[in-house]
């Protein structure tokens, strides 16, 4: 049983790394999104500026 338990817990400890990786992995699809969007805001922005009188 103690044996058991001990795979149980390392199961479990590489379940979390995993998740933690994806989550990573996750936050840097999110960030490029971001940048992507606020050099599109930048542009709209500029693009504006410029169409003024």
């Amino acid at each position: 049983m103690h044996n058991h338990q001990l795979n149980q817990t390392f199961q479990t400890i590489r379940t979390i790394i995993q998740n933690l990786k994806q989550a990573e992995q996750n936050n840097v699809n999110l960030a490029r999104q971001l940048a992507a969007q606020e050099a599109r805001n930048a542009n709209l922005l500029n693009t504006g500026s410029n169409s003024q009188p």
